[in-house]
């Protein structure tokens, strides 16, 4: 069998992109020119803040994803790889468009139902054999 996995938000990775490299270049930009030591205090400060978030946000979204391979349900954070198999899954829950798949002691991982790539997986758990249930209580 393939192996279905999710996919990261292409919108939010050039968004991402193009904010950190603006950021990389008013930083360089103002450590050129300091004529303004207030305004480019302000850059390096804000720029950095942003030039940062851009960049945790990129290696969320390619590093970050769950995968249905064969008999398990694997999910991927960063470098770190916890793996679930099939049978083991307790149950699904899908609370305000995100499905919650829990094993026997916790929650295992959480897949957004608009994400590339979610939808072929718990279709995948379901033909396995898991149920799914609906909550409409709202999250806190």
């Amino acid at each position: 069998m393939n192996k279905l996995r999710t996919r990261p938000i292409t919108g939010l990775i050039v968004f991402a992109s193009i904010a950190a490299a603006i950021s990389l270049g008013a930083i360089i930009l103002f450590a050129i020119d300091l004529s303004n030591l207030f305004i480019s205090i302000l850059v390096f400060i804000f720029g950095g803040m942003f030039f940062l978030g851009g960049v945790a946000v990129i290696i969320d979204q390619c590093l970050h994803y769950v995968e249905l391979k064969e008999n398990d349900l694997i999910n991927h954070v960063i470098f770190v790889k916890k793996v679930l198999p099939i049978e083991k899954i307790k149950k699904i829950e899908l609370v305000n468009g995100i499905y919650d798949i829990y094993d026997k002691k916790r929650k295992f991982c959480s897949l957004p139902s608009h994400l590339k790539g979610s939808s072929e997986i718990i279709v995948g758990l379901s033909r396995r054999g898991v149920e799914i249930e609906e909550k409409t209580n709202k999250r806190v």
